[in-house]
């Protein structure tokens, strides 16, 4: 009977020790945010990613980089979609990064996907022929002088529903979503 006691205790501590290191890395996440302009980790929801990987219009020999990966369920995705690409996952985030790592194990095997933790002002982004972004408006503005200089022109980039402000989208797709759910449009450009 002390043992169980004794187990059912070390499972409660196990739990709220869980919980509360979930809680800081959250709590981490918004910190950074505010004090870096950092974009904090937002999935894109699962019903969005079959819409998000038509939208790409990815051919066979395309590489495609996610911009802050998250948990690399678009890579994972389009490369499942067309075996005959590369992805490239980039996050500043360790924690995010090794998630997106587990996930895409297979894939990271099978080297058709490359998580790379980094800061992306300081990635080379010129081997992307694709490009997906997930992003803060205020960051996708930071980032567009960057993506200008390096992706070669025809270099695709799609965004979930933050644009730039210094440049036209060449297609807006409305993805029929409720008003309050994330993930309600993508918007195109070529470079």
């Amino acid at each position: 009977m002390n043992i169980l006691v004794l187990l059912l205790l070390f499972l409660n501590l196990f739990l709220v020790l869980g919980a509360l290191f979930i809680g800081m890395c959250t709590v981490w996440q918004m910190v950074r945010a505010q004090l870096f302009d950092d974009p904090p980790y937002v999935p894109v929801s699962h019903k969005i990613v079959p819409q998000i990987i038509a939208a790409l219009a990815l051919k066979n020999g395309d590489i495609l980089f996610d911009i802050g990966c998250g948990d690399a369920r678009v890579l994972k995705s389009a490369v499942s979609s067309n075996s005959k690409i590369q992805g490239v996952g980039i996050d500043y985030d360790r924690w995010v990064a090794l998630r997106a790592r587990v996930n895409c194990f297979k894939q990271i095997k099978a080297k058709q996907i490359n998580i790379i933790r980094a800061n992306m002002f300081k990635q080379d982004l010129q081997s992307a022929t694709v490009v997906f972004a997930y992003l803060f408006p205020a960051f996708m503005d930071r980032l567009l002088p960057k993506l200008r200089a390096e992706l070669k022109p025809g270099t695709r980039l799609v965004s979930c529903d933050f644009k730039f402000t210094d440049m036209q989208p060449v297609q807006v797709i409305d993805l029929q979503r409720p008003k309050r759910k994330l993930g309600r449009t993508l918007y195109v450009y070529q470079f």
